[in-house]
């Protein structure tokens, strides 16, 4: 998402948008507090929205068909974390340890805590 990061962010600011197959919706942007760093770090693995690379941290086609079949979504995100754990973990293959519905909830908990009035109890959280 660079070309919305660079047509709708501003400086010191996260860019908060909604991004499900060919759409993506700009929610706002979240203030960063004075406070708060961030730092970017070179992992040095190549960055891919293809092939082998893309494809391994998103969920495959089977567990997608079951969940959208059992609950009745369109898009995996939607379902909380508690919802999926309660009801559907036990059965998806081993492959989907890590599916999206976890990666939406760590992203909107990271924006409620920005989004937060300060705490010292906060910022253990943000670690």
């Amino acid at each position: 998402m660079d070309q919305m990061t660079s047509s709708c962010g501003e400086a010191n600011k996260l860019l908060a948008m909604i991004c499900q197959v060919d759409s993506a919706e700009v929610i706002g942007l979240v203030e960063i507090p004075n406070h708060v760093r961030f730092w970017g770090i070179d992992s040095r693995i190549r960055h891919s929205v293809g092939g082998a690379d893309y494809g391994s941290v998103r969920v495959k086609d089977e567990g997608i068909e079951l969940l959208e079949t059992e609950a009745s979504l369109d898009y995996l995100c939607n379902l909380s974390p508690h919802g999926y754990e309660a009801r559907y973990a036990d059965k998806l293959p081993d492959f989907l340890l890590d599916p999206p519905i976890f990666e939406n909830f760590w992203v909107k908990t990271f924006k409620a805590l920005l989004t937060s009035a300060m705490s010292n109890l906060l910022l253990l959280d943000y670690g």
